[in-house]
């Protein structure tokens, strides 16, 4: 008996315990689906498509931003923020925004949103948010932009100024260097500015197709270098300040490599003459005597010049007149003497070298001695090594000798000579006192007693012919010296094969 009841309460007992676990389990759920039905009634997040892809090209105080947005039906704008989100600009998905790369939109910002008045340049950081037409937006793209500015343009440097070689300015060559500004000052002195689309390195200043016409000789040019860095680019940057030019001195418009032709003896003789003239332009040269006949070479741009035999017994003289055709006026017309002696050469037995301390040395064996030994072949004079011009040798005649004129003989091996040359004599035979490089050189001579008594300029020394000055002084001189002024090699020594006097038979 005791035993039934004990388990008809302990059954009790679990179905007691069973209603209440189902109660309470019950109670849960309800809890569970009330908040469940008031997350539903609020939504979950909804995103817009995110910005695929972002591409910017820079420009001065702007730049384009380029984007590829996913692909969302509902997609309505973007809205691109800089400037720590303080400013934007919305860019709807119309056709207005489409770009040439298909599916991809564009927006150019910067000189409507103020970027050059508030100097906003130099790397920035721009956002970008999808929205769709539901208000929806997608998260945030980041894009590090360059802007280009005047800051930027200030640090750039021009290109170098590499000289001046007679017809061109020349500019260093310069990595992104796209074109370039030039300001100028023209003949009429007003101030020109041109600019140049390419790259610039040489700008021409003489001859046909100029870059800069009728520039002034004798002024500079100021220059910008512009700067293109990628072919995105909106904008090219020039530089933000001036590089200037050193002076510019134009060559001469009509150039003749030989002031005199001088012809000691009776004989006819032929002599070439070098013209130049600016390139585009052309010369004619002209003479009245009936005894000079004139050539033009038009392959070689000489004048060939021939002087027929003179049988008067006399010296006789003549101008050739070169000008540049249609040109008139002291830098388009250039005269070139003529001189025909009947003189021979004076004896040289009694010659000897004047030692005198400014002389110039010798090497190789080839000493002055050399220079009137009859021979304009083999064996002549070669100075030291170590000398440059001015040269200088001294020759004692033996006795005073009227002179009426000076030749010398280069030597047509290795190119050397005198372009510039003169003689000086006197009857004394007094030491200057100063090296013969001495800037005061002459002076000193002239205190010394020393005169000179001829001059020569030829730079037409291709033939290597005979060459002679005039003596201007035919007061009878023992002592002369041979002074080169200017050797056709520059740094380099000078050689000479023979010299002679010529007197009047």
């Amino acid at each position: 008996m005791s035993n039934s009841n004990t388990i008809k309460i302990d059954g009790m007992k679990n179905f007691i315990y069973i209603i209440l676990v189902f109660l309470i389990c019950f109670i849960a759920c309800e809890d569970a689906n009330e908040k469940h039905e008031k997350y539903l009634e609020i939504g979950s997040p909804v995103f817009a498509g995110k910005v695929d892809s972002l591409d910017t090209y820079p420009g001065f105080y702007r730049t384009k931003i380029l984007f590829y947005p996913s692909v969302d039906v509902n997609k309505k704008e973007a809205r691109i923020y800089w400037d720590n989100f303080k400013d934007s600009v919305v860019v709807p998905y119309v056709e207005e925004y489409q770009s040439d790369k298909p599916g991809w939109y564009e927006v150019t910002v910067g000189e409507a949103q103020g970027f050059a008045s508030n100097n906003f340049e130099g790397y920035r950081t721009f956002f970008i948010k999808n929205y769709d037409v539901k208000g929806n937006h997608s998260k945030t793209g980041e894009l590090i932009v360059q802007i280009y500015g005047n800051d930027f343009a200030e640090a750039l440097s021009n290109q170098a100024f590499s000289g001046f070689d007679g017809q061109n300015i020349n500019l260093g060559a310069k990595e992104y260097v796209s074109g370039a500004v030039i300001e100028y000052t023209a003949n009429d002195n007003t101030t020109i500015t041109k600019y140049f689309t390419e790259p610039v390195t040489s700008l021409k200043l003489i001859g046909t197709d100029l870059d800069l016409p009728n520039f002034k000789s004798g002024t500079i040019l100021r220059y910008k270098s512009v700067y293109k860095f990628n072919d995105t680019d909106l904008d090219e940057v020039t530089v933000g300040h001036w590089s200037t030019s050193s002076i510019i001195i134009l060559p001469p418009q009509l150039v003749i490599k030989q002031t005199n032709i001088v012809d000691c003896d009776a004989s006819a003789s032929e002599h070439s003459v070098t013209v130049k003239v600016w390139e585009g332009e052309d010369w004619e040269a002209s003479c009245s005597a009936d005894w000079v006949s004139l050539e033009k070479n038009e392959s070689t741009g000489r004048l060939n010049v021939s002087l027929y035999e003179n049988n008067t017994g006399v010296r006789r003289t003549a101008e050739i007149q070169v000008n540049v055709v249609g040109k008139s006026g002291e830098d388009f017309v250039k005269t070139v003497s003529v001189d025909q002696g009947t003189s021979v050469i004076y004896g040289k037995t009694n010659w000897v070298e004047l030692e005198l301390a400014d002389n110039s040395g010798s090497d190789y064996g080839w000493t002055p001695a050399h220079l009137w030994n009859n021979s304009a072949g083999g064996t002549g004079y070669h100075s030291a090594n170590s000398d440059r011009a001015p040269y200088l040798v001294s020759i004692n005649l033996g006795a005073p000798v009227s002179m009426e004129y000076f030749r010398i003989y280069p030597r047509s091996a290795h190119g050397r000579a005198a372009v510039r040359w003169e003689v000086w004599a006197s009857n004394t035979a007094n030491e200057v006192g100063v090296a013969n490089n001495a800037e005061n050189w002459e002076a000193k001579a002239i205190e010394t007693g020393w005169v000179k008594i001829a001059s020569c300029y030829d730079d037409n020394h291709a033939s290597f012919n005979p060459v002679s000055a005039r003596i201007t002084d035919q007061t009878p001189y023992q002592y002369i010296r041979y002074r080169v002024l200017e050797n056709s090699k520059q740094n380099s020594a000078y050689n000479l094969m023979e010299v002679d006097v010529m007197v009047l038979p």
